[in-house]
């Protein structure tokens, strides 16, 4: 194309490369400029439907004026090209400033302004971009913001220019609404300006995946890191208005541009004032204890301590005479943009959760619940409602060299009262004591009496070394992202850390959790993960015999591997007698009472961890899944939807809604939401189910199809046997499935332990055989 003359354009050199088109900088010889010139790739071009309908849309994009937009000239034609004629913006890309590292703060906010001011004239006029990126704003020389590609925009009310469905733009950008394909407006830009603000602040994306479809759900479901963790001069204002920006749900987002360039405006002044008046600002090492704590992370810290952690989580608030007797540690903010400092943030707060819920008379959120926090612009309020906790400790860890200093406060979550606050300053070599301190002081704050052993076990200090302690924090750091490598990665940080310590009992427990975890989600072989599982809790058991986490992993394998249904039951009951706030232990044993028959006592200890857990989607989920188990269909599909109302993609609810319409013969909604579980999650080995519905049906040819097809990803990656004997089940091959069934208990498939109480083993239950493979689960009565 270089050196080529298209009508009177002639090519000089390409600028750039993108979905939508090739970019190059041309010559106009008619009026002696240089412009830009974006060819559309030829799915635009060479259809006649799809050309007319993006002339439409790019037109009234080009009837836009304004100095943050860049104009477009021209939309021509010639031969079989289809192509825009730009202005020309001599400058570098925002993604390359922001790269180089030269952008401050107040330049970023300066930048934002001119984009959202571009962005509001676009959508006075009902024009949404659908591709606002950081490559997609230029910088001029002068400090100028031109908004590009303002041409592959949407035209409010008008033709699509994609078929329904589908999406346009960079998926990290996008928002919720757009990576679905779902109609999107003019609030679907201001998500993507809040990915490229948080994106000037911290130099990093707030979504982030090594493939697409985890990027979709990250987009979907995750919530960013706080900004703070990476830049410690934004203020809580201005990240408030990010993560405004970011809001998963359109209604709760800023709904118009100048809303938030009026923010924008205030938090420029407020920087500007705070320049002028820096010199009356003093430093303290103290919590204000007098005033009501509206504004969190504002209070001050010495800036050359550093260190350490710790809480006090409990107390009766003499002066309202209220009791606060359940709380949420929520996630600790950090100063530092080292990821080892969010690793310890992560672990020293986990570390605080289990220390506190040991406390019987204490309710305490579990990590699952709070951790959905992390990022978050807190209002304490709306997380004590949500989560029906009366108190909230927020925390704040601030790092120097190999100093920290760890600010917590107990806030009342009616009102917003402060009630306490601590600071803990620590050497990195000495962390490893933290646990031990933070134990003690929430013991001297308790107004409950607590026995010998439990202030003991509060105080208790698992290991003295500082290494095997920091390894043992990034090993929890990867097992709590639950995806094969990661689980992977805690495993070998676990090693590590009982290399340094091999009497360190906690580094047992979550290597125990790390193989249970792999063997669960069919990354590894039963008989490869649960005996490995079984060999670190009994050794964790020989170290401390009271730790609640252990006994809960020994009868994780005593259940799903052993089928030793008493000894499960009993290690579970005991997990809980030493833990009652531990969520997994209550959640564990109701879905093997379940497996039982005994749903009464499952419903109530589920209910139980929903408590402790209130934003579990895995516990709301399983709740449908006992339902589905008792046969009570109506029950268990009003739950499950409600699991799928929060979220869409969530692993085994389509599966779960589907199985419950297959139980009551209406197949066709069975396989529509079977369907639906296969594209979300995009496991295939769920096809199974489509060829249940199929064989049930009398599409036995399908059903055949679907189970060769399955046989082939078998060869691929581990497929449960049970799997293969739902087929023949409902294929009518009684002799064929009972086969299948043998094999899968002689490989210790985790699906054997749901015998007893799984409906779609229905067809086959009558047959002698049947209970004659109950009796070898140990669920014969």
């Amino acid at each position: 194309m270089i050196d080529k003359t298209i009508l009177h354009y002639k090519i000089l050199e390409k600028l750039g490369e993108g979905g939508m088109g090739v970019v190059y900088l041309a010559e106009d010889l008619n009026l002696e400029r240089k412009v830009a010139i974006k060819f559309l790739p030829r799915y635009v071009a060479g259809n006649s439907g799809e050309r007319e309908r993006f002339k439409i849309e790019a037109k009234a994009a080009a009837a836009l004026n304004h100095p943050n937009i860049a104009t477009i000239h021209s939309i021509e034609e010639s031969g079989d090209f289809t192509f825009i004629v730009m202005e020309f913006i001599d400058g570098v890309e925002l993604k390359d400033k922001i790269k180089s590292g030269s952008i401050s703060i107040n330049d970023s906010i300066n930048i934002a302004i001119q984009i959202a001011e571009g962005l509001e004239a676009a959508h006075k006029k009902g024009i949404v971009h659908r591709d606002i990126k950081s490559q997609n704003i230029m910088i001029t020389n002068d400090g100028k913001v031109k908004i590009m590609d303002f041409g592959l925009a949407k035209l409010n009310g008008g033709t699509q220019l994609t078929q329904v469905g589908s999406t346009i733009g960079t998926a990290a950008y996008m928002s919720p609404e757009q990576v679905l394909g779902e109609e999107v407006d003019s609030r679907s830009d201001i998500f993507s300006f809040g990915v490229v603000l948080y994106e000037m602040l911290t130099n990093k994306l707030p979504f982030n995946a090594e493939h697409q479809a985890a990027l979709v759900y990250s987009v979907i479901n995750e919530i960013p890191q706080a900004v703070a963790r990476f830049n410690d001069k934004v203020s809580q204002d201005f990240e408030r208005i990010v993560f405004k920006a970011l809001a998963k749900d359109k209604e709760e987002r800023y709904q118009h541009t100048d809303d938030i360039i009026a923010d924008l405006r205030r938090e420029r002044k407020n920087i500007e004032y705070a320049k002028t008046d820096v010199s009356t600002h003093s430093t303290v090492s103290y919590v204000n204890t007098q005033q009501p704590k509206k504004n969190f992370r504002r209070f001050y810290i010495p800036s050359a301590i550093l260190i350490l952690l710790a809480v006090a989580a409990y107390f009766i608030f003499f002066a309202q005479g209220s009791e606060i007797n359940s709380i949420a540690v929520l996630p600790f903010s950090i100063t530092s943009s080292d990821s080892s400092a969010n690793i310890l943030s992560d672990g020293i707060t986990e570390g605080i959760i289990n220390s506190l819920s040991s406390i019987p008379s204490l309710i305490v959120m579990s990590r699952n619940a709070v951790f959905r926090y992390v990022g978050e612009n807190i209002d304490v309020k709306e997380v004590g409602k949500k989560l029906n906790v009366k108190g909230v400790l927020l925390g704040r860890i601030a790092q120097a060299g190999d100093s920290y200093a760890i600010s917590v406060e107990l806030v009342d979550a009616s009102n917003e009262q402060h009630l306490w606050g601590a600071q803990y300053n620590k050497h990195a070599s000495d962390i490893y004591s933290l646990q031990g301190e933070v134990s003690k002081d929430i013991s001297e704050q308790l107004r409950v009496k607590l026995s010998g052993e439990e202030e003991s076990h509060l105080a208790k200090n698992y290991t003295e070394n500082s290494e095997a302690y920091t390894l043992y924090l990034k090993g929890l750091y990867y097992l709590n992202k639950r995806t094969r490598e990661a689980l992977r990665k805690g495993i070998d940080y676990f090693n590590q850390s009982l290399e340094k310590d091999p009497n360190y009992a906690l580094a047992y427990v979550g290597l125990a959790d790390g193989y249970g975890l792999m063997g669960g989600n069919y990354y590894m072989s039963p008989e490869e993960a649960y005996p490995k599982e079984r060999e670190a809790a009994l050794y964790a058991l020989r170290l401390d015999d009271k730790l609640a986490e252990a006994h809960a992993s020994l009868a994780d394998v005593l259940n799903s591997y052993d089928w030793n249904i008493e000894g499960a039951n009993r290690e579970y009951r005991k997990a809980i007698e030493l833990n009652p706030n531990y969520a997994r232990a209550h959640h564990w044993y109701a879905m093997a009472l379940a497996n039982q028959g005994l749903f009464d006592e499952a419903i109530r200890e589920i209910k139980r961890a929903q408590q402790l857990d209130p934003l579990s989607l895995r516990i709301s989920q399983n709740v449908g899944y006992i339902y589905y188990q008792s046969r009570q269909y109506d029950k268990a599909i009003d739950q499950t939807q409600k699991t799928i109302d929060i979220d869409s993609t969530f692993p085994y609810g389509h599966s779960n809604l589907g199985d419950c319409y297959f139980m009551k013969k209406q197949y066709d909604i069975a396989y529509d939401a079977y369907q639906t579980e296969v594209r979300v999650t995009g496991d295939s080995t769920n096809i199974f189910l489509l060829a249940c519905v199929d064989a049930v049906t009398g599409r036995k040819k399908e059903a055949i199809a679907l189970r060769e097809q399955l046989k082939d990803i078998s060869t691929r990656t581990f497929v449960p046997t049970s799997y293969f004997a739902f087929i023949e089940i409902y294929l009518g091959n009684k002799d064929k499935a009972f086969a299948l069934l043998q094999n899968a208990l002689e490989e210790k498939d985790p699906y054997m332990i749901g015998l007893k109480t799984e409906p779609k083993f229905d067809p086959i239950r009558s047959d002698p055989r049947f209970t004659t493979l109950l009796k070898e689960v140990h669920l014969a009565q």
